[in-house]
């Protein structure tokens, strides 16, 4: 199987454990995954949801299950909001993006530049 940058990617088992065993310290942190976004202004009251291109061609929503994690593939700079796990489908949707692809690195070469940047919650 291969990732969206061309890469190798391991198939991943089914999930068996629940949330209790995941090391998050609230049901709701398990329930909080992080979309990259748009830069968001002042006046702005809704996130644009940042979509990029896949070697297919498709348009593809990038999902992290950490912010830490966001920060490692993609870099300080990149603008992001928060999302309720059980509002993927709906924001996939509502952005227009073909598919959702999850804890992707980003080639350095195509993160953002800049200062880092703070993200929102929806």
């Amino acid at each position: 199987m291969r990732d969206a940058f061309g890469g190798a990617v391991e198939p991943t088992a089914p999930t068996i454990f629940g949330a209790e065993n995941s090391g998050y310290e609230s049901e709701e942190a398990a329930q909080t995954v992080y979309v990259l976004s748009e830069r968001l202004g002042a006046r702005d009251r809704e996130a644009r949801i940042e979509l990029r291109q896949d070697e297919a061609g498709r348009l593809v929503m990038l999902a992290y299950t950490s912010l830490e994690l966001l920060v490692e593939c993609c870099g300080e700079a990149q603008p992001w909001v928060a999302v309720r796990l059980s509002d993927v489908s709906r924001v996939q949707n509502d952005s227009g993006a073909e598919t959702v692809l999850w804890d992707i690195p980003l080639p350095t070469e195509i993160r953002r530049a800049g200062s880092p940047v703070e993200g929102s919650e929806s």
